[in-house]
């Protein structure tokens, strides 16, 4: 299952390459977008638009893989991350393991702020202005996009949670083990821009 599929870059392209994919995501625009292009590419993913913070119950231990990609983490409230975590527990099935990426904080403040992002998805856009709020520990993003010619402008925060809460919180949720590794598949480190969390079902 892909968490916060956003726009089905990553649920599409799985699905192109065999695998069998749920993927639901808030935004009744994003969903609408993912399924014309699995049309396009044909190819067959169940989208649902859903609330990562309340999975369905009929979904205890249906998937082999939770995957949570583009920093969905840090949406999540801190009052909601636990919540979360067991709820992919749930319906992991055993030996399923939960897939996240994450914003390594170490890296960012490195970086000159604010943060200019240009995304183009084939004739649309969208721009991220991204400024760090040091009293919330988030990454706080100013967006604007252009779909068919309508410009919209939101904002959105993305918590950043340290590699030690992570690993808490997994620990909390009863997942048997919990690894940090960069992009190459090593430890992750300071100098990694982002890190993935892999937290095992026994």
């Amino acid at each position: 299952m892909d968490v916060g599929c956003g726009h089905g870059r990553i649920s599409n392209r799985l699905a192109e390459h065999g695998l069998v994919v749920t993927a639901i995501d808030l935004s009744r625009e994003a969903v609408a977008y993912a399924e014309e292009d699995s049309r396009k590419r044909s190819v067959d993913v169940t989208y649902q638009h859903w609330d990562m913070r309340h999975l369905r119950a009929d979904w205890s231990e249906t998937f082999e893989y939770i995957l949570v990609w583009f920093s969905t983490l840090g949406c999540l409230e801190e009052s909601e991350f636990l919540p979360f975590l067991h709820d992919a527990y749930r319906c992991l099935r055993p030996g399923g393991i939960l897939i996240a990426d994450h914003l390594n904080k170490a890296t960012f403040l490195r970086r000159e702020f604010p943060i200019i992002e240009t995304h183009l998805l084939e004739k649309d856009v969208m721009i991220n202005s991204t400024n760090f709020d040091m009293y919330e520990d988030a990454f706080v993003t100013e967006r604007t996009t252009i779909i068919d010619g309508d410009i919209k402008r939101d904002s959105a925060k993305n918590r950043i949670y340290s590699i030690k809460e992570l690993k808490r919180y997994t620990e909390q949720a009863e997942f048997a083990s919990v690894s940090f590794v960069n992009f190459a598949g090593s430890t992750a480190s300071m100098y990694d821009q982002r890190f993935m969390v892999l937290a095992h079902k026994s």
